[in-house]
């Protein structure tokens, strides 16, 4: 009677610990193809600047701060996007593509 009432008790512990650890915690990555997993996007204003361009033409860029950045047109998969001549200050260049 004893063991039957500690199998029971095991039991009942153990199928209330499987819901628990199959919860999604959001710590596990999404499943490839569901985002983005390429380079970060050129903001709009970059593909703006480079429309009616070719590849090398020396453009301007109006950040969402206001400020106006030297760039040049460079292929972002099939289109253009203007890329700073300059990183910003502290911050990384992009990567060519």
């Amino acid at each position: 009677m004893k063991n039957s009432v500690s199998m029971f008790v095991a039991v009942l512990l153990l199928s209330a610990a499987v819901p628990v650890c199959a919860q999604d915690s959001g710590s596990y990555p999404p499943p490839p193809g569901s985002r983005n997993d390429g380079p970060p996007q050129p903001p709009a204003d970059a593909f703006s600047a480079c429309v009616g361009k070719s590849e090398g033409d020396v453009v301007t860029i109006n950040t969402p701060l206001g400020n106006t950045l030297a760039g040049t047109c460079r292929k972002f998969g099939d289109r253009l996007a203007a890329r700073p001549n300059q990183p910003p200050p502290g911050g990384r260049r992009p990567p060519d593509q």
